[in-house]
């Protein structure tokens, strides 16, 4: 049975980094018809966690704004986005006093363990250290699953959960997905309990899935006031160690999951993050390939049939080279040739539309459509421009986004090599706040795009076509305007009359047949 819905529980950090490129596939065209994101970390002031929470309204206000579409770009509806739906804490919802003070101590009540219950103060001191026991768990549980896992059971007693439960219960299609690291502290804790916690309710193990990322990044030394502050510290010295502890719970039988896709990269492991933070607001991150990995993995999960009774199934995909491109992609031909379509149309967007327009730009692109004869084939008038700018703004601020992440991507330690920023063209975008680049000694506040007409990487521009009479000034393998992308518009096929919906169609369809006839690979 395919699947019609899938439920994307992204946990902890690497879980909320994975959602980023799991919308803009999605954005793509290449997800399923529903999504549900549902954020788990006890860390509220992660700026992942903020990051995947904006871009989901960002991709929800581009839905509404353009109509809802059910093909194409932007053809997956999200689902459970308020946030007391898609974000659940194991530290509860009570006032920020209240979670700020949780501690395994107070969760436990370790004060109460006396009398009769003696002996269960001494197994708790016997698990636990002092520290631990005492160790505030605002900022998440900072590399101790152990005390994760304690906190985690409280899932399935929320309502959170049991609004989860009674919508997908109804959902005969629906597949859940599970992503996280194993070797840190909120997805450790949380990968097994979920497993069991959704068994539990009677999802099925071939209907249940999972994302295990291994180590793939290190830690700096903490700054002299974080190592004098008594507070626990993740150590990334034992995260190998971690992992390897913690595989056995999934590959020796014991697995309520019925696909493991098992993720990591030993090339950055050494590599610390540039900005160290234990939690909170300074956990800043670039995105890196493995959480888009963990994205594709969660796609191919909802792709594949599940069949009832099934063993739990292993899968893996290798990267030929150190740098991951197209060909490393776990996508058919057509899937790849929409991802490249839409992040040249996210490209050509921002340059000729812009994030925002002037009234002086509003009125030069006015006057420009206004001899478009795709424009006149949707009964779109041209002062859709001025009319419909908001509109045309939430799309512009959602490929702002996909941008400022590709760029992100492209210069972690292992580069994916999907664009090129060797060229630069005269639109400015801005650098995501939540992302380390946009901090530090140098920050990067934004960054040039490249010129559409050369962004995809592993590939050279055709000559232009003659029969479309497209010759520019700067010569056979370069476009004299933007506008001449609209050559391609106009021999696009969408519906007539479409109003602002037909440009999604015009930008999928038009850019589609300009990357199939502009790019060759080298």
């Amino acid at each position: 049975m395919s699947t019609n819905t899938l439920y994307y529980l992204a946990v902890g950090g690497t879980g909320a980094l994975s959602v980023e490129p799991l919308l803009a596939l999605c954005a793509a065209g290449l997800g399923p018809a529903r999504l549900a994101v549902m954020l788990i970390d006890a860390d509220a002031a992660n700026p992942a966690v903020a990051r995947a929470r904006e871009l989901t309204r960002q991709y929800a206000l581009v839905r509404e704004a353009f109509g809802n579409p059910e093909q194409g770009f932007f053809r997956t509806a999200l689902i459970r986005t308020a946030p007391a739906e898609s974000v659940w804490s194991p530290l509860g919802s009570g006032s920020t006093d209240d979670v700020g003070q949780v501690t395994l101590e107070r969760f436990t009540e370790r004060q109460r363990m006396t009398g009769d219950c003696a002996d269960a103060a001494t197994l708790l001191d016997l698990l636990f250290s002092p520290g631990q026991q005492k160790e505030p768990l605002r900022e998440g549980f900072r590399g101790n699953p152990s005390i994760g896992s304690i906190l985690m059971h409280g899932i399935r007693e929320s309502e959170f959960f049991r609004q989860f439960m009674s919508s997908a219960r109804g959902d005969t299609s629906a597949a859940f997905f599970v992503a996280g690291s194993i070797f840190g502290g909120t997805g450790a804790s949380a990968l097994p309990v979920l497993a069991k916690v959704l068994a539990a309710e009677g999802i099925q193990r071939a209907a249940l899935g999972a994302a295990l990322v291994t180590p793939y990044y290190s830690l700096e030394e903490p700054g002299q006031g974080e190592r004098q502050d008594g507070r626990l510290k993740p150590n990334s010295e034992v995260f190998l160690r971690n992992t390897a502890a913690a595989l056995p719970t999934y590959v020796r039988g014991h697995s309520e999951y019925g696909a493991l896709y098992v993720i990591g990269d030993d090339q950055s492991l050494p590599r610390p993050r540039p900005l160290y933070s234990a939690g909170g607001a300074g956990q800043k991150n670039d995105p890196h390939v493995v959480e888009l990995y963990a994205a594709l993995a969660a796609l191919d999960f909802a792709q594949r049939p599940h069949e009832p009774g099934a063993p739990t199934r292993v899968r893996y995909s290798t990267v030929a080279g150190q740098q991951p491109t197209w060909s490393d992609l776990p996508l058919g031909t057509e899937e790849r040739r929409d991802l490249q379509a839409f992040l040249v149309a996210a490209n050509f967007f921002l340059q000729y539309f812009g994030p925002t327009r002037s009234g002086a730009e509003q009125q030069a692109i006015i006057d420009e459509l206004r001899s478009q004869a795709w424009v006149h084939e949707i009964a779109l008038a041209p002062e859709f421009v001025r009319t419909q700018s908001a509109a045309l703004d939430a799309l512009g601020r959602y490929f702002g986004s996909v941008w400022g992440y590709l760029r992100a991507v492209s210069e972690n330690y292992v580069p994916v090599r999907l664009v090129t920023f060797e060229g630069a063209s005269g639109r400015a975008i801005r650098t995501p706040d939540e992302y380390a680049r946009s901090g530090g000694d140098n920050p990067e506040t934004e960054f040039r795009l490249p010129p559409v007409d050369k962004c995809l990487a592993g590939f050279a521009p055709r000559q232009k076509p003659k029969r479309l009479g497209i010759f520019g000034k700067g010569g056979e393998d370069q476009l004299a305007s933007l506008a001449e992308i609209f050559s391609w518009y106009n021999r696009a096929r969408v519906p007539k009359g479409a109003g602002l919906p037909g440009l999604l169609r015009y930008m999928e369809a038009g850019t589609r047949l300009f990357v199939t006839e502009w790019y060759a690979t080298t």
